[in-house]
């Protein structure tokens, strides 16, 4: 849920996001608007402040404290002069490196620990969608404070659901056609939360196999998007295994955009044009055929005593 008793810029309200507002005039020691929309005449009344009256953010790095207080704004520092953000304490302590600490436990909104120090039950520090409690959600997106799977939910009739879905929506398509005949209604699940599933998740693409479940994933530009981090991503699997009562699960990740394999680039299979998507057919059958491929190959099953979960990822730029 939003913080409402934290003041929020007026101007970014209307806006649907949700900034705090640190510039006011001289003479006001509240905080109204934000840096975007501040007024004429108004100064940072928030915060260390530069000699030039902004927000300070930099200060010069003291390797004997973990803890600096900002003297200069971006554009009075000088180069040697790092952002001032909060440290992992354990990090500090045993390597004296400063490591941001993004990670506490639920409800809190300041991290307490690095990825590497988490405690047992902690998850990453940031605003959850306010209905499934999963998802990292941007107050610069048009559902906030929605996650996009559950705002498609409650509005599946706005126009913008059409938009958005227009990829999985082809997806889904060219799979009923390619395997109508391979699996029946019964076994195959579109984008639904799985029989007695207690987690919400939903699988764009669910197959049970019986002995075990394949999970196809349609992951639009590689779900590099800030709200998708890997610790979402692990949580995601992990309840979609639970919720398939912990059967063998093979996970299949496909991105239909852009992507790079060494040097070389590959354009998205998708191309806006005058406000409408242009399909690049002869890469979009190249695409699903080897996605659709390795679908057959997991409904056939793997050694399961290996492991217990694949995850095979398609057109991913390499790391």
């Amino acid at each position: 849920m939003v913080n409402v008793r934290t003041d929020r810029c007026p101007t970014c309200l209307e806006e649907h996001k949700v900034t705090v507002p640190a510039f006011n005039y001289p003479n006001e020691t509240k905080g109204l608007y934000c840096k975007a929309h501040k007024l004429e005449g108004m100064t940072a009344r928030k915060g260390a402040k530069c000699v030039c009256g902004e927000i300070a953010y930099y200060a010069e790095d003291n390797k004997d404290k973990r803890t600096l207080k900002p003297t200069h704004c971006s554009e009075h520092r000088s180069e040697d002069m790092i952002v001032v953000t909060a440290t992992c304490k354990e990090c500090w302590d045993e390597r004296k490196e400063r490591v941001r600490p993004l990670f506490n436990i639920k409800g809190s909104t300041t991290g307490k620990y690095c990825r590497e120090h988490a405690k047992p039950g902690m998850r990453f520090v940031g605003t959850y969608c306010t209905l499934c409690d999963y998802d990292i959600v941007s107050s610069r997106t048009f559902c906030f404070p929605l996650c996009q799977n559950c705002w498609l939910e409650l509005h599946p009739d706005d126009e913008r659901a059409q938009h958005i879905q227009h990829k999985q929506n082809l997806f889904t398509e060219e799979f009923k056609k390619e395997f109508e005949d391979t699996f029946t209604p019964e076994q195959v699940i579109y984008d639904r939360i799985m029989p007695n599933g207690i987690s919400k998740r939903r699988g764009d693409i669910v197959i049970n196999c019986y002995t075990h479940y394949v999970v196809v994933e349609l992951d639009e530009n590689q779900h590099r998007h800030p709200s998708y981090t890997p610790e979402c991503t692990e949580t995601r699997i992990n309840n979609l295994v639970e919720d398939g009562k912990c059967k063998p699960m093979a996970f299949i990740h496909f991105n239909p955009d852009g992507y790079k394999e060494g040097n070389k680039s590959t354009e998205s299979c998708f191309q806006k044009r005058e406000g409408k998507w242009v399909l690049n057919q002869k890469e979009w059958t190249r695409r699903l055929t080897a996605v659709f491929d390795k679908v057959e190959e997991f409904a056939n099953g793997w050694d399961f005593t290996s492991n217990l979960t694949q995850i095979k990822k398609f057109y991913y730029t390499e790391d």
